[in-house]
């Protein structure tokens, strides 16, 4: 079992290192896209917003845009002073349906060196209005359009306001919280008078698929709500939106107050939440809803509730996320780890022990056999083991912190992420007591790197690195 999940670790993809020349004129931009597709047809965006990853440090671009037919140049943006490589608006004259639009870009370096243009990338666009269509749209007249099962659960409808929110924390992209802002509004007012129509309460599935069923059903429930009232109020000043901001930030602040009086207990070994559960607890930590002088004793208490269960996943798919975050966050990817790699049920390696090729509705291999939102271990793999993370408070990973975790009796691991900005690579050996770790930093970013039994850290620019110590 354990080489089976050993496997898995070093199954996540291995290191990219990024090719620029040592000096001289930088290499020409690759890695075209236009709204994060290769050269895509259908696009609906009226300003389609446009990447690149540059050869090396950028301080400016250029990009033209020509059109097909009727052939003529298009767009030529001059020379713009930016660092900036992802979702960049085209800003030509409007395009319209059908329009077949081909693109380039150059770049100049920090020293004001220019590259060479780009190879030349294309998008098509889609049919922009009912006008264009010519045929009848199909549906079934039994089933309404626009009926969402599950949308008044917090932990399901809720992405409607967590979605816009991971797209600008990984690309920078404002324009989808700006779309759909008013329907996050609409959502939220209707889960207010949800709550209030229901005593308090808002009606929903819990920790849904947990092998352990006694996490209260309110707990995940106003968990979930204030998650998104309080990352509402982030993307109202992200937006400049300060009344809305003022609004949902006094939402969040009287919903963690709910959670608090209804939730938190303390008995003769110290505080934990709800029931004690795995569940109860991860997602009271990954809330932010335990004061830091608490933090401590509660993650103490889901350390013993994950013991307590023979190393055994026994949350649902709601709490999932939140006990792999908990549990790194307070340094015991030690736990993940002998959770992980646990042959018996409910975990992965029951599934793998098992034979599953997929990812069931539950750790114990029952419901749907090929259900995704049990995929949390995957991100583990990158963030906890690998280490690779962006840092709290950075956008579209300009900032990003490597923290392997060497855990279990594993050797060696790699693992490498795409970025707006390109790939970044960890990769780690331990021999004996040497520890050695290589990492790539794509251009435009810098990394933190802390090594594994150290307090301290040093901050590398773009490039290849590798450091070494003892452990």
């Amino acid at each position: 079992m354990l080489t089976l999940l050993t496997a898995a670790l070093l199954a996540v993809s291995g290191p990219v290192a990024i090719a620029a020349p040592a000096g001289g004129r930088p290499g020409q931009p690759t890695a075209l896209r236009v709204e994060n597709l290769v050269e895509p047809i259908g696009i609906d965006a009226a300003k389609p917003l446009l990447s690149w990853l540059p050869a090396r440090d950028q301080a400016a671009y250029e990009i033209r845009a020509t059109l097909d037919s009727p052939s003529r140049d298009l767009w030529d943006s001059g020379r713009v002073r930016s660092a900036g490589t992802s979702n960049v608006a085209y800003g030509g004259p409007a395009l319209h349906a059908r329009d077949h639009v081909r693109w380039q870009v150059r770049t100049w370096d920090t020293a004001g060196r220019v590259s060479p243009w780009s190879a030349q990338s294309s998008w098509e666009m889609g049919l922009l209005s009912a006008a264009d269509w010519s045929a009848r749209w199909i549906e079934n007249p039994s089933y309404p359009q626009g009926t969402i099962e599950f949308l008044d659960e917090v932990n399901w409808g809720g992405a409607i306001i967590r979605i816009p929110w991971q797209l600008y924390l990984t690309y920078g992209d404002t324009r989808t919280m700006t779309t759909y802002y008013d329907n996050m509004v609409a959502w939220l007012d209707y889960e207010a008078a949800n709550k209030a129509a229901n005593n308090g309460d808002i009606p929903g599935l819990g920790d849904w698929s947990a092998t352990d069923n006694t996490t209260p059903m309110q707990l995940p429930i106003t968990a979930g709500y204030y998650t998104a009232a309080s990352t509402m109020a982030d993307i109202a000043k992200v937006l400049g939106k300060a009344d809305d901001h003022a609004k949902y930030t006094a939402l969040a602040t009287q919903l963690a107050a709910e959670f608090t009086t209804r939730f938190r207990h303390v008995d003769a070994t110290g505080v934990f939440y709800g029931s004690d559960s795995e569940a109860s607890n991860a997602m009271a930590l990954d809330a932010g809803l335990v004061a830091p002088a608490d933090r401590g004793a509660v993650l103490d208490r889901l350390v013993a509730s994950v013991r307590k269960a023979g190393n055994h996943v026994t949350t649902g798919s709601v709490a999932l996320g939140p006990l792999f975050r908990a549990l790194q966050a307070g340094n015991r990817d030690d736990v993940l780890y002998d959770m992980v790699v646990n042959p018996t049920s409910p975990g992965y390696g029951y599934l793998i022990a098992g034979g599953h090729t997929t990812l069931s509705e539950s750790l114990d291999g029952s419901g749907s056999q090929n259900h995704h939102f049990l995929g949390e271990v995957d991100a583990w793999f990158v963030r906890g083991v690998a280490g690779i993370q962006q840092t709290p408070g950075s956008v579209g990973y300009r900032t990003l912190t490597i923290a392997p975790g060497v855990v279990g009796d594993l050797t060696h691991a790699s693992a490498s992420y795409r970025t707006p900005l390109g790939t970044v690579s960890s990769s780690w050996t331990k021999s004996g007591h040497e520890f050695r770790l290589r990492v790539t930093v794509p251009p435009g970013a810098t990394a933190t790197v802390r090594l594994p039994g150290s307090a301290a850290a040093r901050t590398v620019g773009s490039g290849e690195h590798t450091f070494t110590t003892s452990i």
